[in-house]
């Protein structure tokens, strides 16, 4: 179920870094939550360079990631995924690490789809584990 999305101004990244980006992204997020890097969604998404502010200046160094996990996540587990993919995405688009903005969305299992089936049917004991966390 994890997905991460990573938003950021058109040539903002190259190819080769945006390769990198999804494989350390994907890695990270399978160790941290200790998934199967199967299950693992990554995504770039560009956005036209102005249509992008920060600091209330157009266009700016405004990467931006969001990453959903099924509710019951540890709090820890979330903040280290904040963590470290706020790192990989600086490292990889050469803009300052306090430019980086993310956050995480947590989701309940019924309201997440796996091949057409609710988690919490699909992955019931995945689901079940992380309820005693």
């Amino acid at each position: 179920m994890p997905v991460v999305f990573f938003t950021i101004p058109e040539g903002g990244i190259d190819g080769p870094a945006s390769e990198r980006l999804l494989q350390r992204a994907s890695e990270t997020f399978a160790d941290i939550l200790e998934s199967p890097v199967d299950r693992i969604r990554a995504y770039i998404k560009t956005v036209p360079a102005h249509h992008c502010a920060s600091g209330g200046v157009v266009p700016g160094a405004s990467p931006f990631f969001e990453f959903m996990v099924l509710e019951g996540r540890p709090l820890a587990q979330r903040q280290e995924l904040m963590k470290q993919f706020s790192e990989i995405l600086a490292e990889e688009t050469g803009i300052p690490l306090s430019q980086v903005r993310g956050m995480c969305r947590r989701v309940l299992a019924e309201e997440w789809c796996i091949a057409g089936k609710p988690a919490s049917e699909a992955r019931a004991a995945h689901v079940s584990a992380l309820q005693k966390l």
